[in-house]
């Protein structure tokens, strides 16, 4: 009789864990949620700028480097607030099964109990795919199954990406928490990003100042699920996803909002998709150290008939230079301009300064209404615009 009632029992055991396991898996990937439940991070209410707990989520796409995952997520749990209203939970998207990998994430499942950590695992598909085709696919994996929601956790209304070769700064997360309402409400704006392409040592300042670009950055971003859900998840290309979101049908005029000082530095020279191809220039990028408290700047400034204004202001007061010598020159004690006029005289003018003097869809890396800045000694800025009555135009319509 008690073996019967034992066989019974076994068989209800592994009845619901089957049940369990078919809930938690989809046709292309698996989902390893960590042991409690969401309603156990959910701080009271909404925080200071609005948002409700466990909506604006942090999803971390990894492949291969287990020590590249490691030391980006021993950084991400420094630094990541614990009431759960930005940057939580932490997903991170396994692409195949490379147990090293796996073992990591597990690892910081068990070390890190305030706050959820969830285990997407993508089943790689296609052994003859590039590096960037098999990134594009488990980009638009993970993006999808994230935003269509996992298990009892809300749809996020907004996600932050980052990827396995990238530190955050300690102020990371305060910067998107303060950046989501305006890309919420702005539909002027594609996403938020953490990087600036120029922003090498010595030539950023302001850790506190935030720009409107036309350029996508990448490299630490945040995008609303109305955006992917709406206009992208249809169409997501099989590779060179970052250079496809920059083109114009994707991008429709909108615009980026990108710190002076970078959020996020890049340190992967191996394994990942690009071969490393900007290594020289990603491993100069200044990763910002100062604590900045977002909640006591006014940003009203980033809206955008204010911030045209403002900007076109500082433009048309610097000083005016007819080379990049005099500019140099005139660049130590005032803000200076200087125009370009074309990309192929724009090229050795980003050589002297030592900038980026490539375009994607005919954008220049951090340009704004064709404006690129620096600042080539550390202080004042230098406006390379491509002409003044171009400017006065694009900026007075």
């Amino acid at each position: 009789f008690y073996f019967v009632i034992f066989g019974f029992f076994m068989v209800w055991v592994v009845a619901i864990v089957a049940l369990v396991y078919y809930s938690m898996s989809s046709n292309t990937g698996t989902r390893n949620l960590s042991l409690r439940g969401p309603h156990e991070f959910i701080s009271k209410g909404k925080n200071s700028n609005d948002l409700n707990p466990l909506t604006s989520p942090l999803l971390i796409f990894t492949f291969q480097r287990a020590d590249y995952l490691e030391r980006s997520l021993t950084e991400i749990f420094e630094n990541i607030p614990t009431t759960c209203h930005i940057g939580c939970p932490v997903i991170i998207s396994q692409d195949g099964d490379i147990q090293a990998v796996t073992e990591v994430i597990k690892s910081f499942q068990s070390r890190y109990k305030n706050i959820p950590v969830i285990h997407l695992k993508h089943k790689k598909v296609g052994a003859g795919l590039t590096g960037y085709q098999a990134l594009g696919t488990h980009y638009q994996w993970g993006l999808s199954t994230t935003f269509a929601g996992i298990e009892n956790y809300p749809k996020p209304e907004r996600l932050i990406i980052l990827e396995e070769d990238l530190l955050i700064s300690h102020d990371f997360f305060d910067y998107f928490a303060n950046m989501a309402p305006y890309l919420d409400k702005d539909e002027s704006l594609l996403a938020v990003s953490a990087f600036n392409d120029n922003g090498k040592n010595g030539l950023v300042k302001d850790p506190s100042r935030v720009l409107r670009s036309d350029f996508f950055p990448g490299l630490g971003w945040m995008m609303t699920r109305k955006l992917y859900e709406s206009e992208l998840s249809s169409k997501w290309p099989d590779s060179y996803w970052d250079d496809w979101l920059r083109e114009p049908v994707q991008r429709k005029g909108r615009h980026i909002l990108r710190p002076e000082v970078s959020r996020t530095y890049h340190f992967g020279v191996l394994g990942g998709a690009s071969g490393n191809q900007f290594g020289n220039t990603l491993g100069s990028i200044h990763l910002n150290e100062e604590n900045v408290d977002w909640s006591k700047i006014d940003l009203s400034y980033l809206e955008p008939r204010a911030f045209d204004k403002s900007y076109f202001s500082s433009i048309s007061t610097a000083q005016p230079a007819d080379d990049i010598n005099s500019a140099l020159k005139l660049c130590k004690i005032d803000d200076v301009r200087l125009e370009y006029k074309s990309l192929q005289k724009f090229i050795p003018i980003a050589g002297t300064l030592g900038i980026m003097n490539d375009e994607k869809a005919g954008i220049l890396r951090t340009a704004y209404r064709g404006v690129v800045e620096i600042r080539p000694y550390g202080e004042f800025i230098l406006f390379l615009i491509p002409s003044m009555k171009e400017l006065e135009t694009t900026f007075n319509s």
